[in-house]
């Protein structure tokens, strides 16, 4: 009852639970869930690494619990039925649930579940504010705006990357130029030659990376584009949808109903498919982080740190020389790094723009 009492409170009422994927129960043709059952999934979702949070982190307090509780009913056995087999069973039973529970502690999951949790929450908020802009954006005007804002944008950015390769071409080929006049010039010595090697090959590292930002810009431009192009075509698709309603009759519009329009039938269908690819990707950063936790990957860890750890030893004795240095390089505890939880840092974003 005590252990039911914990799993069943305010914090842990999904037990752990994590659906996998979204069962589609409105639409019995397609099978495509709805928004509202994607919707539904991702809160369940929050709510399962909600309390696999609470269960990781507060494991070993509901082994003490149940240790507490043995103790009540040892007391109760021993004062009013001493000849019970239960005094037998119930200390083997609670020290092996006790010590379980202690095992399943962990601050680890903790924390990843913990970020998973906010993560989703913050998708779900995403996905949310995305639908009140549809229902704000009566004629697809705002739409269309911030396309066309996105795109000048990218323009911009391809403007500046591609100044700025055209200035590092020019520092890579004075720098070339140089080599080749310090290699015909028999005054030159090696070490003015190396020199002048060395920064040609940077700049010439420069001009590459920033060659690969030009495709990129050339990319975003290009997808900003079509970003536009589809605003306007939803423009156009809105307009005639808000003018289709205002011709229609009180009587049609009766007997059809007041139901979702096309347009926002369609949009809610692209904000499941959108909110459900969100999803996926935050569980497979979860389950990738849960799996760094494993035995093998910890064993990796700490050969890891035991190897920094001489190597920090080595460089302070080194640099030091003297015995105070070294013994506080010694004292020195390695510790396992925190995993990297970057990727799960808010605030959240979303794959899908409109």
């Amino acid at each position: 009852m005590v252990s039911l009492s914990f799993l069943v409170s305010g914090c842990v009422t999904t037990l752990g639970y994590v659906p996998e994927a979204v069962k589609a129960k409105e639409d019995k043709v397609t099978l495509r869930p709805t928004y509202h059952e994607v919707k539904k999934w991702a809160s369940d979702v929050a709510d399962g690494y909600d309390s696999r949070n609470t269960m990781n982190r507060h494991a070993i307090y509901a082994g003490a619990t149940l240790a507490a509780a043995s103790v009540g009913a040892i007391a109760g056995l021993a004062a009013f039925g001493s000849n019970s087999s239960a005094l037998i069973g119930i200390p083997i039973g609670t020290s092996f649930l006790g010590a379980l529970a202690a095992v399943y502690q962990s601050d680890e999951k903790a924390a990843i579940y913990r970020e998973g949790a906010q993560y989703a929450k913050g998708l779900i908020v995403l996905s949310e504010e995305r639908v009140q802009k549809f229902d704000e954006d009566n004629d697809g005007a705002l739409r269309i705006a911030d396309s066309r804002e996105a795109e000048a944008n990218a323009r911009l950015r391809l403007v500046h990357d591609q100044s700025r390769l055209a200035e590092l071409k020019k520092l890579a080929d004075d720098a070339e130029k140089k080599v080749q006049a310090a290699n015909s010039n028999p005054a030159s010595t090696d070490a003015e030659r190396t020199a002048l090697e060395k920064a040609t090959l940077s700049l010439q590292g420069l001009v590459k990376e920033a060659q690969a930002a030009v495709t990129a810009s050339e990319a975003a431009v290009t997808t900003a584009e079509a970003r536009t192009k589809a605003a306007v075509q939803y423009g156009k698709l809105r307009a005639e949808e808000k003018k289709e309603n205002e011709q229609r009759d009180e009587k049609t519009r009766k007997e059809k109903g007041k139901d979702e329009d096309t347009v926002r039938s369609l949009f809610l269908k692209g904000e499941a498919v959108c909110l459900q690819q969100d999803m996926n990707a935050l569980m497979a950063k979860v389950a990738d982080h849960i799996a760094v936790l494993d035995p093998k990957d910890l064993a990796a860890r700490l050969k890891a740190v035991k190897a920094e750890s001489k190597n920090g030893t080595g460089q302070k004795g080194a640099a030091g020389g003297g015995g105070q240095d070294k013994a506080a390089a010694t004292t020195e505890t390695p510790r396992i790094p925190p995993p990297d939880l970057s990727d799960l840092a808010l605030p959240a974003k979303s794959s899908c723009v409109y």
